[in-house]
């Protein structure tokens, strides 16, 4: 259980005088939702720091937790711990054990997400489907919250290789618009659906498949807090979001290989 000196000193950390770390309001709220499924600032109607105060004051453990480490691994994936204060970049170490102490699933998270742009390859597909199939029949949530956090890290991977900017609020469903426009995937454009109508429905089933991802991560995944009456969805279901996901990641990969001349 996170103590009541837990969770001042992440209150502490992370409301910087009403701020949160770079966030503009909208990006705020944007991330807060896509991670525990509620806009702060929204929801609060007070600055963006005092507003993650009250949730860290309302929200279970489970919740703080999750958007806790989430925010770590956006300051570790944007490399903004130089806009710490060396006080708080002191801390930080502290705050990134105290998350390692009561998240057991950081490890997973961590390694999907952390320094992605060296580490995005074939071989790293296989090792989180490796990790994704010892979760599944134990944690079938936490899959498919991971199904659609490796979409998210094959659609960031791909942008930042072509140094397209995108928010780091961005949805999975905004990262994929980007990504699929960028390779010429989006079936409306594509030379291939329009010349063929089957080629056309594999490719919007696609976008229909991160969406739906995108909306089960949030209901039935581990970015949501969860109401008395959950009930989770049984093992076949994150199989198939495991394996749905996978589908997109590999033609994807595949395509932007084939795009800068590394696959044929």
């Amino acid at each position: 259980m996170l103590s009541f000196n837990d969770k001042n000193f992440i209150s502490t950390f992370f409301n910087d005088g009403g701020y949160v770390l770079n966030f503009s309001n909208s990006e705020f709220d944007d991330f807060t939702l896509n991670s525990v499924g509620i806009p702060l600032q929204t929801q609060y109607k007070l600055s963006k720091g005092k507003s993650f105060v009250e949730f860290i004051n309302q929200a279970d453990d489970g919740e703080i937790i999750k958007l806790v480490t989430d925010l770590i691994e956006y300051i570790e994936y944007q490399n903004i711990e130089d806009l710490l204060t060396v006080e708080k970049r002191n801390l930080y170490p502290k705050l990134k054990a105290l998350m390692s102490k009561f998240s057991t699933n950081q490890t997973f998270s961590s390694t999907l997400v952390t320094d992605v742009k060296e580490k995005f390859n074939d071989v790293y597909i296989a090792s989180q489907l490796s990790i994704m199939m010892s979760l599944v029949e134990e944690s079938p949530s936490d899959v498919i919250g991971k199904s659609k956090e490796l979409l998210e890290s094959c659609f960031k991977h791909i942008l930042d290789e072509f140094d397209e900017e995108y928010s780091p609020s961005s949805t999975v469903v905004q990262l994929r618009k980007q990504v699929f426009l960028k390779l010429n995937l989006d079936p409306k454009e594509n030379v291939s659906a329009k010349n063929n109508n089957d080629v056309k429905k594999i490719l919007s089933s696609f976008i229909q498949v991160v969406d739906g991802l995108n909306s089960l991560r949030n209901d039935k995944g581990d970015g949501h807090g969860k109401g008395k009456n959950y009930t989770e969805l049984p093992v076949r279901y994150a199989k198939l979001a495991m394996n749905a996901s996978l589908t997109i990641v590999h033609f994807t990969w595949d395509t932007y290989k084939m795009h800068i001349g590394k696959y044929k």
